[in-house]
């Protein structure tokens, strides 16, 4: 394990979580958008 595949893991683990955190909250924007119009 050298430090470049370490800091490759790294970058790679962190593109995938915040990739999934911004499907999250799309997801989520999405739903409120569709409930705030329904209300209004």
């Amino acid at each position: 394990m050298t430090g470049e595949t370490l800091t490759f893991m790294f970058a790679w683990m962190g593109r995938v979580f915040l990739a999934c955190l911004t499907g999250l909250f799309v997801k989520n924007v999405k739903k409120c958008t569709k409930e705030f119009v329904q209300i209004a």
